[in-house]
């Protein structure tokens, strides 16, 4: 039978570290005819890194092989929106989880495995029954991609893989159960760390990052660096092509200080705690006086989100980065996120 060992069955696991995908990995693993079980882990700059990951796989994981790809490349891909249309959650997640679970399958058939095993569940991100359904055929992997939190909800496995699953690790969750989830984590001794998510790790996922990502992807020279800088909580878009990111926190701002191109202006308070704003847009397309605004929006950003306290009025600092020259400015800070968003878009989305 195709997928076996010497002594038993291989499969392949999308481990992602996530509370699902222990669990479906396990569940799995349990499994009389299963000799070996491989991970399969997915890295790019849409997936946060966790912390406990590396800790999980070499504590609880070790004795798996396990491989990691990177889907740098294919960072397109995995945003689907058409031009001029809003983004979606619903119709992003399926290219997305058509791009991973293609990689899989052709992972699958290189090492031998039998079949592939996800902590998918239906409802998640929108996603239904038939689309996940949808997403095997068109990979040509029907029955072969098995799902087992939510197995009951969706087409019948392939014969050779029902023999080796059977009945008793199929269930039929949808994202709703959580609660169920959580249960059978803790039946089968899986302890996640503070930072590990139940279900997805995925960046789109925090309120307004797709939107973000969405526009991103919309301008000219699209790059990594401009893609890293959404993951600041603080960013601002000023019309028409103005970026204003703050860094808050010590880490932040030391994650903001690898990002700097060399003509990106460095904004920071001069006498009192505040954020560090990096401010890029192409200023040899600025008149003078169209700099002269952007530094004094940026400058006044920075004041509002800084610990300024009831001042009037505040110095801030500026230079760019391919400059000695620092120079300042006296401003004030605005007096409601509500006036930022009168001149900016994306408000801290």
């Amino acid at each position: 039978m195709n997928g076996t060992t010497d002594h038993g069955v291989r499969v392949l696991s999308l481990f992602s570290g996530s509370m699902a995908s222990q669990v479906a990995t396990e569940l799995v693993a349990r499994l009389p005819q299963v000799e070996e079980v491989c991970l399969l882990h997915f890295r790019g700059p849409l997936f946060e890194e966790l912390d406990h990951f590396r800790e999980t796989l070499k504590l609880d994981w070790a004795e798996m092989k396990y491989r990691t790809q990177s889907l740098k490349r294919e960072v397109r891909q995995l945003v689907s929106s058409p031009a001029g249309e809003p983004f979606s959650i619903a119709q992003t997640c399926f290219s997305c989880r058509s791009l991973l679970l293609a990689r899989g399958v052709r992972y699958m058939e290189r090492i031998g495995a039998q079949f592939l095993v996800t902590g998918e569940l239906v409802g998640e991100h929108g996603l239904t029954a038939d689309n996940l359904a949808s997403i095997s055929e068109r990979l040509g992997a029907t029955g072969r991609i098995f799902r087992p939190l939510s197995a009951g909800l969706l087409p019948p496995l392939d014969p050779d893989v029902r023999s080796v699953v059977g009945d008793g690790i199929s269930f039929a969750w949808t994202n709703e159960d959580t609660d169920s989830l959580e249960s059978l984590a803790g039946e089968m001794g899986i302890c996640l760390a503070s930072d590990a998510p139940c279900r997805s790790r995925c960046k789109l996922m925090r309120p307004g990052f797709g939107e973000r990502l969405t526009n991103l992807f919309r301008e000219e020279g699209f790059t990594l660096n401009g893609l890293k800088l959404l993951d600041f909580e603080l960013y601002y878009k000023l019309p028409p092509n103005v970026k204003i990111v703050l860094a808050v926190s010590e880490d932040e701002k030391r994650a903001l200080q690898n990002l700097f191109f060399p003509n990106d202006l460095r904004v920071y308070l001069a006498s009192c705690k505040g954020p560090m704003a990096l401010v890029r847009t192409p200023w040899s397309e600025k008149t003078d006086d169209e700099i002269v605004q952007i530094i004094e929006v940026a400058a006044r950003i920075t004041a509002t989100h800084g610990d300024v306290g009831q001042r009037a009025s505040v110095v801030a600092k500026y230079r760019f980065e391919n400059e000695d020259e620092t120079s300042q400015l006296t401003v004030q800070p605005f007096e409601t996120p509500a006036e930022i968003a009168r001149h900016c878009v994306g408000v801290q989305c």
